[in-house]
């Protein structure tokens, strides 16, 4: 198969680095295989280029109208002279322009779209364009399928497919990575994972941090990750007094050696249509608090391998973490079973379709 995988940005974010995991196994199974996006330099090209995963500049950071039909002109003449069989549109805005280079196109290559989920008042409009020319949508939770589904989407399209990853060992210990942030060993630790910004819930956790680090003087919170708003929330923290109790890391390449070094963790998030944050709490053995919303559920069973609480509720997101703090006993039933969760429903291994199953599905 000649696979070409679409995607809007280029940043070390879930949705690239799923596309890394989907190129790189392809590719070791002896298929031709090629990511389209507006390349820039920085940590994901270079792993990208070390994977041996071609990229190919078909400018689609450019969201301008003027930007979408560059992007289609690229795309075709892409698809042409790589013989694509399969385009793999990552996001919502590549499934648009895949679509649209290929509307009513009698000779085409097979559309799919992953999707972690849109606007609301935005299902109609994709709708509109995708209709009749994606061939197969994979939603990454239930709770996305149904979205879909009561937009009018044809369900038969629509299949459901937990991502998973292969997760890395840490290569240095626990307090070496905890030296370089400036934690003490007996520090209690909880950390967050993903982008800084507000749709991620980080001010969640500073507000309710002043509470939490009076009554227990040795906690830290560690935000890891990059983002527009890191240097707000960063400033919040100074602001606050918490300078020396928040920690914000900036991206890293080495997020298995940071979950190593937490004690607990905490996904605030606003909203998620799943959200990797849990498995890798599961796999890395540490309790988390995430938020009930979206997908995230179906994965965090509160009182069996986490608690969830609603977004943005303070006074439950204290009381949850207050809980983990105090109850050790608590923490080690919900890392046993988080393991025993994930080893049976989220891993690579349990998995009974593989992503190159639907790429055949979808070709026969």
């Amino acid at each position: 198969m000649n696979i070409l995988y679409l995607t809007s940005c280029f940043n070390i974010g879930g949705t690239e680095l799923y596309t890394l995991d989907y190129a790189t196994e392809m590719l070791s199974k002896g298929h031709n295989v090629f990511w389209g996006t507006g390349i820039k330099e920085g940590k994901l090209k270079d792993m990208v280029d070390q994977s041996g995963v071609a990229l190919r500049e078909c400018g689609l950071g450019n969201r301008s109208p003027i930007g979408m039909l560059l992007s289609i002109i690229k795309i075709k003449k892409l698809v042409s002279k790589e013989k694509i069989d399969i385009i793999h549109a990552i996001d919502a805005y590549t499934a648009i322009a895949a679509c649209l280079a290929f509307k009513n196109s009698k000779k085409r290559p097979k559309i799919m779209w992953s999707n972690g989920g849109i606007r609301n008042n935005s299902y109609p409009i994709v709708k509109k364009i995708c209709d009749g020319t994606v061939d197969c949508i994979i939603a990454v939770s239930h709770y996305i399928r149904n979205r879909f589904i009561e937009y009018g989407y044809n369900p038969y399209n629509i299949k459901v497919y937990f991502q998973a990853r292969d997760m890395k060992e840490p290569t240095i210990s626990r307090n070496e990575w905890r030296e370089k942030y400036g934690i003490n060993a007996d520090d209690l630790v909880i950390g967050s994972v993903g982008r800084i910004c507000a749709a991620k819930g980080n001010e969640t956790l500073l507000k309710i941090a002043p509470n939490l680090c009076k009554d227990y003087p040795n906690l830290k919170f560690c935000m890891v990750g990059a983002g527009k708003d890191k240097p707000i929330f960063e400033q919040m923290a100074k602001d606050m007094g918490l300078s020396d109790s928040v920690i914000f890391t900036g991206a890293v390449s080495d997020v298995e050696n940071a979950y190593n070094g937490f004690d607990i963790v905490a996904f605030p998030t606003n909203m998620e249509a799943m959200g990797f944050i849990s498995y890798e709490a599961m796999y890395y053995g540490r309790p988390i608090v995430a938020s009930y919303t979206g997908g995230v559920p179906e994965v965090v069973k509160t009182e069996y391998n986490g608690i969830t609480v609603p977004p943005a509720d303070l006074e439950e997101w204290e009381c949850a973490l207050r809980r983990l703090i105090d109850d050790e006993d608590l923490r080690k039933k919900f890392v046993e079973n988080g393991k025993r969760h994930f080893n049976e429903k989220l891993s690579r291994q349990s998995k009974i379709k593989t992503m190159e199953d639907f790429y055949l599905e979808i070709l026969s």
